[in-house]
């Protein structure tokens, strides 16, 4: 394997995802998806799960929550700041 210098890490840098769902069972993480916005539509997603054995179960947690979806209503959420942090209101 050819050895890469330091030097050539020199541009890569820690970026945390503008959003981030983690997956939890009891106290253990199973699965964490960062999603990180590159342009206004446009959106890298990143899918770390614990055991590749697990996926299935991750991809039904989420067919559930997006089931889900049709029935949610959505409300302002209140930060630290004061500030409302919600962008879709009330869907009913």
């Amino acid at each position: 394997m050819k050895h890469i210098e330091e030097r050539d890490f020199e541009s890569i840098k820690a970026v945390e995802p503008d959003i981030e769902i983690v997956v939890r069972v009891g106290e253990f993480e199973t699965a964490v998806f960062g999603l990180f916005q590159n342009k206004l539509d446009v959106w890298d997603v990143v899918v770390g799960i614990d055991d590749a054995e697990n996926r299935q179960g991750v991809m039904d947690a989420l067919a559930i929550a997006r089931g889900a979806m049709a029935d949610a209503n959505f409300q302002e959420v209140r930060t630290a700041s004061g500030t409302g942090g919600g962008i879709l209101g009330d869907q009913t």
